[in-house]
């Protein structure tokens, strides 16, 4: 198992003085996950992403369809028709989840989350999708 943090997330902020601008999107971190899969010799891992991951490991799906045994999604959102008129709720959502944060880091998740438009009917994996009733 291979857990790992997001650039600019956990343990990677501003590492080797590396910024991590706010400007990054679902398919960098995607691409970022392909490098270091790559570094580690893994080739067709089973994927799972909770939350960000899931987006992330749903454009990994899209982006390498034959690097990629399994997927598994959980408490994760999706691109759909009404997925941008949600932007209210989900910046509400947001501010309840992360009542700290600054306002210029909210806006970074929110944009992040919106920049999120990964084709899932594309998806060629075997996929588990995993949601709560509060999800």
């Amino acid at each position: 198992m291979l857990l790992y943090d997001l650039r600019g997330h956990g343990k990677t902020r501003n590492i080797d003085g590396i910024d991590i601008t706010p400007t990054l999107g679902i398919k960098d971190f995607a691409n970022d996950l392909k490098h270091l899969l790559g570094r580690l010799g893994i080739e067709r891992p089973h994927l799972v992403g909770l939350s960000l991951g899931g987006m992330v490991a749903q454009t990994y799906a899209v982006m390498y369809p034959r690097d990629l045994s399994t997927l598994t999604l959980a408490d994760t959102l999706a691109p759909c028709a009404e997925y941008r008129q949600l932007k209210h709720h989900v910046f509400r959502l947001l501010r309840t989840y992360f009542p700290d944060a600054k306002p210029d880091d909210l806006m970074t998740m929110f944009n992040l989350i919106l920049s999120h438009d990964a084709e899932i009917e594309k998806i060629e994996a075997p996929t588990l999708i995993i949601a709560g009733e509060h999800d």
